[in-house]
């Protein structure tokens, strides 16, 4: 079993933090609880799956298939990892498992908000 990887965007510095950003050990937890009292951000975890160039795919991430772009994240309610549209079309993850190559990480909801339009 893979270990549980997260990262969280830091919005003073304008990048993400990751647990090992640091030679304190609990350097990003103490940030992220810091940061976090009062919303976002907040850790965001690895979906443990890679796109097609490689790239490891988390929450918030955008990822573009053949019919369109959709945001990924974790649906509590049925405990598995997901992908939207802004119109509110949503994708089971595992449904793509078996075509995880032909995802594409194109950006995320933090640093390109605009890849991913309001529903009108």
């Amino acid at each position: 079993m893979s270990p549980l990887r997260f990262r969280a965007w830091d919005e003073e510095q304008n990048r993400w933090r990751y647990p090992d950003d640091s030679d304190k050990p609990h350097y990003f937890w103490q940030w992220w609880y810091k940061t976090n009292v009062g919303g976002e951000p907040r850790p965001l975890q690895s979906t443990g799956l890679h796109d097609k160039n490689g790239k490891e795919i988390f929450e918030g991430d955008v990822v573009r298939t053949e019919f369109g772009d959709f945001e990924v994240y974790w649906r509590q309610e049925c405990c598995g990892w997901y992908i939207r549209k802004p119109d509110g079309h949503i994708e089971f993850l595992a449904t793509w498992l078996g075509n995880v190559h032909t995802l594409e990480v194109i950006g995320n909801i933090y640093e390109n908000p605009e890849l991913l339009p309001k529903a009108a």
